[in-house]
């Protein structure tokens, strides 16, 4: 790099580096709102699902499965989605 491309590269970090992420404000509102939505899709996977097409099936499955090596395939797709 030529010096005045570095020091242009230079000057273009320095006026990112003060720009701050936006911060989420939390309110009480949005808290329950949340609290809401994660209680309408627990609802809809309990009592729903189970009435779709082949769900009973795969589940009675799961029932004479090895519970550590269920627990422990769910924590690692858990962990796959992280990354």
């Amino acid at each position: 790099m030529k010096p005045e491309e570095m020091e242009r590269a230079e000057e273009e970090q320095a006026a990112h580096h003060g720009v701050e992420m936006p911060r989420v404000l939390i309110t009480r509102r949005r808290m329950i709102g949340f609290a809401l939505f994660v209680m309408a899709v627990v609802a809809f996977l309990y009592f729903v699902l189970p009435k779709l097409g082949g769900v009973g099936k795969t589940l009675h499955r799961l029932e004479g499965g090895n519970t550590w090596l269920i627990i422990a395939g769910g924590a690692f797709e858990v962990c796959s989605f992280g990354g």
